[in-house]
């Protein structure tokens, strides 16, 4: 999520949980995609990324 962005409607507070932002390649996990990111934030105003490792 941009953090100049609302958060969208169906995401709420008893079913997601804010884990940590992503400023640059080197913040996300492994598996993160930050081309995708971009894109999707592009187009929807937001991207969501589940991290299995956390």
């Amino acid at each position: 999520m941009r953090e100049d962005r609302p958060v969208p409607s169906f995401l709420d507070a008893e079913s997601w949980a804010f884990g940590y932002t992503v400023r640059s390649k080197s913040d996300g996990p492994v598996s993160f995609q930050s081309k995708a990111a971009q894109e999707a934030n592009s187009r929807l105003g937001f991207y969501l990324f589940h991290d299995v490792c956390a």
